[in-house]
């Protein structure tokens, strides 16, 4: 009955949202890349900010999202390599991999759902988690994606050019310096956070919308499991070792939980990654989300 409601009331209302988003995608042919953009550049770096400017965490705790955002991703990358060199995979095979298992859908569908499962509070915490797991996208991600190809520098400069990094910045300062935030500026903040949750769905299921299955069956499957199964419970050792708050560490869990990232399909297709599987794991880990995030919501909540 527990696992009834988790699904009911914590990963239903998101896929049944991410499923209009599909449907607008389809239907009306509804173009993905300007929502991308607004959501980029306008929506996220608001949800941030809000976030930040409005969480209860001291710095101690940020600091433990942090170590368990580099933990969590340098062992899935580790593990992921270690078992790619095991089955005879190449270069380009394992990079591929790697983007399926390491880099999870933190924002679009990790933030509504933590929110669903965990109100405000954890939300609010997941907002924090979000940030370095997009800068190891935007960084880490795209290495592997060019692997060996890289112009490192135009890479470090991209990053710099998110909006999010240079939001984060700004409301650290101001929480760090303790600097009031008047109303008028404050509200339209919270106004962008609260868009930025229905249309980040919404894009999700307009993003899947543009997958087309092909072939690499077992590097699917393989990455399935890493990325909805092994992830999380590596994530229970760093969280067991770090110790954060309670409710920041059942966020982490949670987070790590979530299918893999739509971005790292774009990756792999400008670098020919191996865009076939890599598009094939966003598509199957997403699907087979609503099982798995629904027991790691149940688990998580007792």
């Amino acid at each position: 009955m527990a696992l009834l409601h988790a699904l009911l009331n914590t990963v239903l209302p998101v896929f049944i949202l991410a499923g209009l988003g599909w449907m607008a995608r389809r239907l009306l042919k509804i173009e993905v890349k300007d929502p991308a953009r607004l959501t980029m550049y306008v929506l996220t770096p608001g949800l941030i900010m809000n976030a930040i400017l409005t969480s209860r965490m001291g710095g101690s705790e940020v600091g433990k999202v942090l170590g368990f955002a580099l933990l969590l991703c340098g062992a899935m990358i580790l593990i992921t390599l270690l078992l790619s060199r095991l089955l005879g995979w190449n270069q380009v095979e394992s990079s591929a991999a790697v983007l399926s298992t390491a880099f999870m859908n933190a924002a679009n569908y990790g933030l509504p759902v933590v929110l669903l499962a965990f109100g405000q509070e954890g939300f609010n915490r997941a907002a924090v988690y979000v940030v370095p797991s997009s800068l190891l996208m935007y960084s880490v991600a795209v290495f592997y994606a060019a692997r060996g190809r890289l112009d490192w520098r135009g890479a470090v400069a991209a990053i710099f050019k998110l909006p999010l990094v240079w939001a984060s910045a700004v409301a650290l300062a101001v929480r760090l310096l303790g600097i009031p935030v008047p109303d008028p500026v404050l509200k339209p903040i919270g106004m962008l956070a609260n868009a930025a949750f229905v249309v980040a769905i919404l894009l999700l299921g307009m993003q899947v919308a543009q997958i087309r299955l092909r072939g690499a069956g077992l590097k699917i499957s393989i990455a399935t499991v890493l990325r909805l199964v092994i992830s999380p419970l590596v994530a229970m050792l760093f969280v067991a070792w770090l110790r954060p708050d309670p409710l920041t560490g059942k966020v982490l869990v949670l987070e790590a939980a979530m299918p893999a990232s739509v971005n790292t399909m774009l990756f792999a297709v400008e670098f020919g990654a191996e865009p076939d599987q890599v598009s094939g794991a966003v598509m199957a880990t997403t699907v087979l989300s609503m099982l798995t995030v629904t027991f790691w919501v149940w688990f998580l909540q007792r």
